[in-house]
């Protein structure tokens, strides 16, 4: 079930989350199973992938031992993520990799055609890696966020959970808008192009 916020940060806005989530069930047998069946060459948005990751608190993650965590978040820690050689061992690994894809100015990534591949995510189990196959709780988020969109958590104002009768203590983060930077690094690579252009222009000029 999913309860948790969804951000749009797709600049072109052709649809909205609910659309794209809309769009999950007609997906499983033509893209899960058909088109990219191994779930480590389907393509992700860079900047989604590291907001998501950053809207939820990753020092409940710390270790293999994470208790009731798993049970009361989205399994952020179950995705994959780009591989830039930085050893993950756990969730904080996870996002110091995305964050030196995005560092690197990599927006999307498709694992068929770059030379970075994706490692899976450091609490997925090999059930969740299955070809095609298609893991709920993985894939949607997974599915959301090679649509560029955004999976936030509850946001800061939930304090508690409750949980098969029980209420637990429950820290949250907001939403990690990460739309602004992807404005940016459009703007850069636009000026940068425009830039080339003109250098090229000026170049054949004096020729």
């Amino acid at each position: 079930m999913c309860k948790q916020h969804l951000f749009r940060c797709d600049l072109n806005r052709r649809s909205t989350p609910i659309q794209v989530a809309a769009t999950t069930y007609q997906s499983i047998s033509s893209y899960f199973k058909k088109e990219r069946p191994d779930p480590l060459t389907r393509e992700l948005y860079v900047g989604a992938l590291l907001g998501t990751f950053l809207s939820y608190p990753k020092e409940l993650w710390q270790s293999h031992d994470i208790g009731q965590t798993w049970f009361h978040y989205n399994k952020v820690t179950t995705l994959p993520f780009p591989d830039m050689g930085i050893k993950a061992k756990i969730f904080a690994d996870m996002v110091t990799n995305a964050q030196a894809a995005w560092d690197q100015g990599i927006d999307f990534l498709d694992p068929q055609a770059s030379d970075i591949h994706l490692l899976k995510g450091v609490e997925a189990s090999k059930k969740d890696y299955r070809h095609g196959k298609f893991m709920t709780e993985k894939d949607f988020l997974s599915w959301m966020i090679m649509h560029n969109v955004t999976v936030c958590d509850l946001g800061a104002g939930t304090t508690q959970v409750a949980f098969k009768g029980v209420t637990t203590s429950r820290p949250s983060f907001p939403c990690k808008d990460l739309s602004t930077l992807s404005s940016e690094l459009a703007k850069k690579k636009s000026r940068a192009a425009h830039n080339m252009h003109i250098r090229n222009s000026v170049y054949e000029g004096l020729q």
